[in-house]
């Protein structure tokens, strides 16, 4: 138990320190000390700082899987697709989330294993399990798509995209939460007219028929 107490605070401890001071500047020793351990017991949890920002990157995203739980394919596919980017955006457009994404635009050229961790973050928490949903859906044929992962990029995108720069940049707000429910509404609909599945049509005849 003592163990398990010790990495929870750590990992709260070492979210703060990352938030405040970015990636080359988090101290190991201030961690430990903020978590209320020594220095070594880190290293008995975690290998390395980058280990350390996996561990807090999991835990910030990591729920938001378990808020889904399993897909019912009786769910129709709007409702299924706007459920998983409201609970990505109610991480993305936060101020933790709008900071953690500065922090690796910021450091991420720099520190190539920080941004292979944010890509595959991303990856793992927003991008598969939506792309999985979609793969279920077109078994199901109640979606058509040649490629899901792709299609789920590009949802992600319409989304997140310019609303995460902009809001990086400082030159907006993240929206509110009435605002990422307009937009999203708006990016599953018109994701939607594009993977709705195709029905056979009766050929148009021409004058010349």
């Amino acid at each position: 138990m003592e163990g398990t107490d010790a990495r929870s605070r750590l990992i709260e401890a070492a979210t703060s320190e990352f938030l405040a001071r970015g990636y080359e500047q988090a101290n190991v020793g201030r961690i430990a000390t903020a978590a209320g351990i020594s220095k070594k017991t880190v290293y008995k949890h975690f290998n390395s700082k980058v280990d350390l920002l996996h561990a807090v990157m999991n835990a910030s995203m990591a729920p938001t899987l378990v808020s889904l739980g399993p897909l019912d394919l009786d769910v129709p596919p709007r409702e299924r697709l706007a459920a998983h980017l409201h609970a990505f955006a109610e991480l993305a457009f936060s101020t933790r989330g709008i900071t953690s994404y500065r922090l690796f635009m910021s450091e991420g050229a720099r520190f190539a294993e920080m941004a292979n961790l944010y890509i595959a973050a991303i990856a793992m928490f927003g991008i598969e399990p939506l792309a999985r949903d979609l793969q279920a859906y077109v078994a199901a044929k109640k979606l058509s798509l040649n490629d899901p992962v792709l299609a789920a990029r590009m949802l992600m995108s319409m989304v997140f995209a310019e609303p995460m720069r902009d809001a990086g940049l400082g030159v907006a707000k993240p929206p509110t939460a009435d605002e990422a429910k307009t937009l999203i509404e708006a990016a599953v609909t018109l994701f939607l007219q594009g993977a709705s599945p195709k029905t056979a049509t009766t050929p148009q005849r021409s004058f010349a028929d």
